[in-house]
């Protein structure tokens, strides 16, 4: 029997080994594992850091593309203001001089056709602004006629006509 007693612990032995030898082979093999996990989540981060970095990069030239756009905007629109301004200017002259006084004497026909031609106030509101924008439309065509180089003696004459029935009405 001692050959039995011998025997059985080299088979515990070789079974103790043998698991041994295949916990060692498993713990590898997890190791192992563990690694490729690793390395493939460091590659699924350097690709995120990459797909981040692209966006922002798009982001940047986005936002570059904006700011370009809005100051050719910006530019376009103080160039379509600069060429208005000659425009305004000259409607502003025409409002202020002429215009204003041009109101004044609205008033003065409207008191005339009230007082002497016994109109109700819209009629003489009606004659006021039919008066006075006929004046100032001759005096346009003359303007307009001595730009161009024609001959205005015609609207020169019609204007002072206009003008001198105003002062009258107003006196």
């Amino acid at each position: 029997m001692a050959s039995s007693e011998e025997g059985a612990p080299d088979r515990r032995t070789r079974r103790k080994v043998a698991l041994a030898e295949q916990q060692r082979v498993s713990a590898d093999a997890d190791v192992e594992r563990r690694r490729r996990a690793a390395l493939a989540e460091l590659e699924v981060e350097e690709r995120r850091a990459e797909v981040a970095l692209r966006v922002r990069e798009a982001d940047q030239r986005a936002k570059a593309g904006r700011r370009k756009a809005r100051r050719s905007s910006r530019a376009a629109r103080r160039a379509r203001l600069r060429a208005a301004a000659p425009v305004w200017v000259d409607r502003a002259l025409f409002v202020g001089p002429i215009g204003f006084p041009m109101a004044v004497a609205w008033v003065g026909q409207i008191q005339f056709a009230q007082d002497v031609m016994r109109w109700p106030l819209a009629g003489a509101v009606v004659f006021a602004a039919g008066f006075e924008l006929s004046t100032a439309y001759v005096a346009r065509l003359d303007w307009k006629a001595r730009a161009e180089g024609d001959g205005t003696a015609l609207f020169r004459a019609a204007t002072w006509l206009f003008a001198a029935g105003a002062a009258a009405m107003n006196y």
